[in-house]
């Protein structure tokens, strides 16, 4: 009884040890491109992505097509490339 209960704290020891794991390498954090907005959110990152209020409401193409964007609250959205009754031209749309 003693061994197995020995053998079975150092196994479950062992597995702990080995969730670290070895630090291989460095890590480099994403960051935008000069020029490029980005938000950083508990939630989604934005990193990269346009601001939405900058891309909603201007042309487009190929009608349905959906890109992604940076809400003014640091998540991410969609856009998608719609028309309305009012305007015969394809916009990027908040849906």
């Amino acid at each position: 009884m003693k061994r197995s209960l020995v053998a079975t704290v150092a196994f479950f020891s062992f597995s702990l040890l080995a969730c670290g794991g070895a630090n291989t390498g460095v890590e480099s954090e994403a960051t935008p491109a000069d020029g490029q907005e980005s938000t950083v959110s508990q939630f989604e990152t934005c990193t990269g992505y346009k601001a939405c209020s900058s891309i909603a409401n201007t042309f487009c193409s190929p009608e349905g097509a959906t890109t992604h964007c940076c809400a003014s609250n640091g998540t991410t959205s969609d856009l998608i490339c719609a028309r309305t009754s009012t305007s015969s031209a394809a916009r990027w749309l908040y849906y």
